[in-house]
């Protein structure tokens, strides 16, 4: 079984450099985390009676769309940072 390391925690300020404004299916920011060469935003909402997660990235000084990603948890949430981490 793998082991995950707690994925350290950023100030968003290179996320916010290159996006802005708010998803309207996740408006509610959780939190800002430091990926390799970039930054991700995790942000919630709720669809249908179910609490979804949004994974937005901004990695290479742009928003990367391809590495954006909805989850259904934050466990899923936190493995896909870790993942964007190494």
């Amino acid at each position: 079984m793998k082991t995950l390391e707690t994925p350290q925690r950023s100030n968003g300020n290179i996320f916010r450099q290159y996006v802005k404004g708010n998803n309207f299916m996740t408006p509610y920011l959780v939190g800002y985390y430091a990926i390799t060469n970039g930054e991700a935003e995790v942000t919630k909402g709720d669809f249908l009676g179910n609490t979804i997660y949004g994974v937005t990235v901004v990695q290479n000084n742009h928003k990367d769309d391809d590495l954006s990603k909805c989850c259904h948890s934050m466990d899923e949430v936190l493995e896909y940072i870790g993942e964007l981490a190494s």
